[in-house]
This record gives structure tokens, C-alpha cells and sequence, in this order.
């Protein structure tokens, strides 16, 4: 679909790329972020686009925003009274938003529907299971996890812990959570390399990959 874009503010073209870049912010002084840009933030005809908005400040709790890229219009779908969403996503091919809450014991996900705003919640039934990221099968009943069983020292630095992992993994995991009751299956295990970055495939739910 072709966007116009005509309510946006702020617009420019990027003097690298040539690319025509919109600025996309309801009217709140809040920091919107997504992890990696590789969860899918977008409905699947491209109108929809889900943002987090985490304050810097801490003051405020984060927030999911539901943005119309054709009429600019915006909204709270969900605000979160805990301390932190780990990660979001669109289902591939449904019009549900998936957030993960950021935990260190039972992990629990949040699904809202896009259309009704209808919210629901599953705490997953496996303590050592908490998803990093909001990743979705296609049919939006499954997130897939992917868990690292080896400890690593309080204080480690992120560029010692990759280097630890690349060189002795450990015990690896990579489950399915059942979104309709919470409940964990592991699906694969090994010790030999590091599980990371779980894609599901858009189209055949029973298809994902991971590197």
C-alpha cells in the first residue's frame, strides 16, 4: 500500500540513502524503542504499527502505542505496571500484539487484539523459561524461547559473557509456550553451541529457525 503521510510533523530525506523518513511519535514526551528492529512491529497489510514507549526517567510505565501510519492517529493499547516489557510483537498473520514482561522468575505474557483491544494474559508454566523476545508463530498460538542453562558471574561484561557462551555453551534450550494456557515444551537441546535469535516463519507455523 502506498503511504502519504501528509499528518506527519516531521519529515526529511536522508542525505545518505535518499530515503524519505517520516517521524512517527504520538504527542507524549516519552523514548520509543524496539530491540534489534527484527521483531515484527507491523500488521500484516502494513497500516499498523505497534511502539513501547520506556520514559528514561522511570517516572512513567511503559506503554504500547498502536499507531495508524495512514491517518497518523495513536493510541494506548496497553499500559504495563510492572517494571519492564522485555520485548513486543504483531503475530504474523493475525492482528494481535504479544509483550513479554521482564522477569527473572515466572515470565508472563501479555496478548492484546489490535481490532477489539481485548486484553488477555498466561503466566508460563516453566520458571526457566522467559522469553527475551516476543517471538510468534504465524497462527499466533505458540512463542518460542530460547533459554541458555549456564550461569555466568554477577558484574560479567556483555562482550566476556558472548565470548563464555561462544566457547562453552552449556546446556541450551529451545522450548514452545502454548498461548492459550502458559505451558512449556522443549523442543530441542543441546550443549555443543549457543541457541539465540528464534525466527518463526510467516507463513507454516510449525517452521522457525535460530542461530
Amino acid at each position: 500500500m502506498e503511504l502519504e503521510f501528509d499528518w506527519a510533523t516531521d519529515r526529511w530525506t536522508d542525505p545518505l540513502t535518499g530515503t524519505d523518513v517520516v517521524k512517527i511519535s504520538p504527542d507524549e514526551r516519552l523514548h520509543f524503542r524496539n530491540p534489534y528492529f527484527r521483531v515484527n512491529m507491523f500488521t500484516h497489510d502494513g497500516r499498523t504499527t505497534v511502539l513501547c514507549a520506556q520514559d528514561p526517567s522511570g517516572e512513567l510505565k511503559n506503554t504500547l502505542w498502536r499507531v495508524d501510519l495512514v491517518t497518523g492517529e495513536s493510541d494506548r493499547l496497553l499500559v504495563y505496571d510492572g517494571k519492564s516489557l522485555a520485548s513486543w510483537a504483531v503475530a504474523p498473520g493475525s492482528r494481535t500484539v504479544h509483550a513479554i514482561e521482564r522477569c527473572h522468575e515466572r515470565c508472563h505474557i501479555w496478548s492484546v487484539d489490535l481490532d477489539t483491544g481485548e486484553k488477555s494474559c498466561v503466566e508460563v508454566s516453566e520458571p526457566g523459561v522467559a522469553p527475551s523476545y516476543a517471538e510468534c508463530s504465524c497462527d499466533g498460538r505458540y512463542i518460542f524461547a530460547h533459554t541458555a542453562l549456564r550461569s555466568t558471574p554477577p558484574g560479567m561484561s556483555s562482550h566476556d559473557r558472548i565470548a563464555l557462551m561462544g566457547t562453552q555453551p552449556g546446556r541450551n534450550q529451545l522450548s514452545r509456550i502454548d498461548l492459550a494456557d502458559g505451558s512449556a515444551e522443549v523442543l530441542y537441546e543441546t550443549d555443543d553451541w549457543w541457541i539465540g535469535h528464534t525466527n518463526p516463519n510467516p507463513v507454516d507455523p510449525d517452521l522457525f529457525m535460530c542461530c
